[in-house]
């Protein structure tokens, strides 16, 4: 009984917060009134000064869930990016082909905030995306375009060659997927699929002839 009671009691919580959230979205936090929280949660007067003592309460309560579901995410991210830079230096192939091309892994760092994505970086890009998307590797290219070069920005006059390095990395970087529900033998299937671009990239033979060789012969 009890862990039904809980269960009722985190979903009656989560209707309050919910409702609080979508309060603020319309009007100021202070012009909101207690009953109309309630209202948009559609539960009890009683039920809520049961679990608070007014919106204040509410808006804390919210803030402290949403700060540990945060930080929930944060960690499992973080397992994800270890996992894949495991898997790069834990192989001795792969650590070769990494070490022996162009495309730069991020540093996993520890007791800090996380990076949104996992981002390489190679003078190879455009190839390394497309050979990727081929082999079903969704990838994504944040910012194809640095600040000084976009036309919002043009009234300050700079122009190519302004900031060498924002250009440099324009063009040179690509995210890979991390995300909390990627699992183990997904992200070793994209690291292997980066590893078979390096090996292949350093052959005469075009990286996209080989894999579509590759595809026709199976």
């Amino acid at each position: 009984m009890k862990k039904k009671t809980d269960r009722r009691v985190q979903r009656t919580q989560q209707l309050l917060e919910q409702a609080l959230l979508s309060l603020i979205k319309e009007k100021a936090f202070d012009t909101i009134s207690v009953q109309e929280i309630i209202d948009r949660a559609n539960v009890g007067r009683a039920t809520f000064y049961q679990h608070y003592d007014n919106k204040e309460d509410l808006l804390e309560s919210g803030f402290k869930g949403l700060e540990a579901r945060l930080r929930e995410r944060q960690r499992e991210k973080e397992i994800i990016k270890g996992r894949l830079s495991t898997l790069v230096d834990g192989s001795g192939e792969v650590n070769a082909a990494l070490g022996a091309s162009s495309i730069v892994p991020p540093a996993v760092v520890e007791s800090r905030h996380i990076f949104n994505q996992y981002i390489l970086r190679t003078s190879r890009r455009d190839q390394l995306k497309a050979v990727l998307q081929a082999q079903g590797v969704g990838t994504e290219i944040y910012y194809p375009v640095p600040m000084h070069l976009q036309e919002c920005f043009s009234y300050l006059g700079h122009g190519v060659g302004s900031f060498p390095e924002s250009e440099r990395a324009a063009k040179q970087t690509l995210a890979i997927p991390v995300h909390p529900e990627l699992s183990e033998s997904q992200a070793r299937y994209v690291v292997d699929c980066i590893r078979d671009f390096v090996i292949a990239d350093s052959s005469p033979e075009p990286v996209l002839n080989q894999l579509v060789k590759g595809q026709a012969d199976q």
